[in-house]
């Protein structure tokens, strides 16, 4: 249902959730070379992150996506994005503790920088819960017209 403020957050998650995927998460140089590092080539310095965290962050995308239609199921809704809430905090800290070892196993004198792609759990964090309180206000307005009626 497209006339639904929530259908844009949640479209809104599912972009910026698979755009962190494929985007360059952070750039780490040193004085020979500039490099990018996407989620996927994580696991040359982590603990081999190389597969879960796209996968979880295109899987968060996905069920951001299929939320969309369930427009008629309201506290189906609500609990689904209560779960994308925790898997998104759990991308966020997956993707500083990557962070954080890379910077133990790079060498001294390099530099790393995180991208702009690295907002993008934060935004989608935003979103979510605005889709949250949005289905809440729906489900109220929806409860009290089966009151006006009964």
């Amino acid at each position: 249902m497209i006339q639904r403020i929530q259908t844009v957050y949640l479209f809104f998650i599912a972009v910026l959730m698979v755009g962190m995927a494929f985007l360059p998460v952070m750039e780490v140089s040193n004085n020979e070379q500039v490099r990018s590092l996407t989620l996927f080539s994580f696991g040359m310095y982590a603990f081999s992150m190389g597969v879960s965290l796209p996968a979880l962050s295109i899987g968060i995308g996905a069920l951001a996506f299929l939320n969309i239609f369930f427009y008629k199921k309201r506290k189906l809704q609500i609990n689904i994005c209560c779960w994308m809430l925790a898997l998104i905090l759990s991308v966020y800290g997956l993707v500083f503790y990557a962070y954080s070892m890379l910077g133990e196993t790079a060498k001294i004198n390099a530099i790393i920088s995180p991208s702009i792609a690295i907002v993008f759990p934060l935004a989608a964090l935003f979103l979510d819960g605005m889709a949250i309180m949005s289905i809440r206000k729906d489900d109220r307005l929806v409860n009290s017209f089966g009151r006006l009626r009964g």
